[in-house]
C-alpha cells in the first residue's frame, strides 16, 4: 500500500520555492506530506548568505553539500562555538537541539540537500 500522499519523483525545477533573506529553499517534501516524519529541501545560498544568528530546534538535520562550501557554526557544551567547513560531497549531521548557524563565506553559491527529522 502506498503511504506517500504526494507525487514522486519531485522536480526541483518546478517544486515550491521559499525565500528566507537571500537564501532559497526548494521544498522537496514537507512534514505534511510525510505525516510529520521528515522535511526535505534543497538550500541555495549566495555568498554572504545564511541565518544571522545561532539557533536551535528539536528536529535533527542532515546536510549533504552538493555544490560549493558552507561554514557551520556549532555550539559546544562548554559554551564555545566550533566552525566546521563542509564542502561539496561532504555531509554534516546535526542532532536536534544543537545550537548552530550556517553561512556561505565563499565567493560562489553553495547548494545542499537537507533533511529534518522529525519534520517539525
Amino acid at each position: 500500500m502506498d503511504m506517500l500522499p504526494v507525487k514522486y519523483p519531485v522536480d526541483v525545477n518546478t517544486a515550491e520555492s521559499l525565500t528566507m533573506g537571500t537564501d532559497e529553499i526548494i521544498v522537496v517534501t514537507s512534514s505534511a506530506d510525510t505525516n510529520g516524519d521528515i522535511y526535505a529541501g534543497v538550500v541555495r545560498m549566495p555568498p554572504g548568505g545564511g541565518p544571522p544568528v545561532m539557533h536551535r530546534h528539536e528536529p535533527s538535520e542532515v546536510y549533504h553539500v552538493i555544490d560549493g562550501e558552507f561554514a557551520f557554526y556549532v555550539g559546544l557544551e562548554d559554551g564555545n562555538v566550533r566552525r566546521v567547513p563542509v564542502r561539496a560531497g561532504e555531509v554534516m549531521p546535526l542532532a536536534g537541539g544543537t545550537p548552530h548557524s550556517i553561512r556561505n563565506e565563499s565567493d560562489a553559491e553553495a547548494v545542499a540537500f537537507v533533511v529534518h527529522s522529525p519534520g517539525g
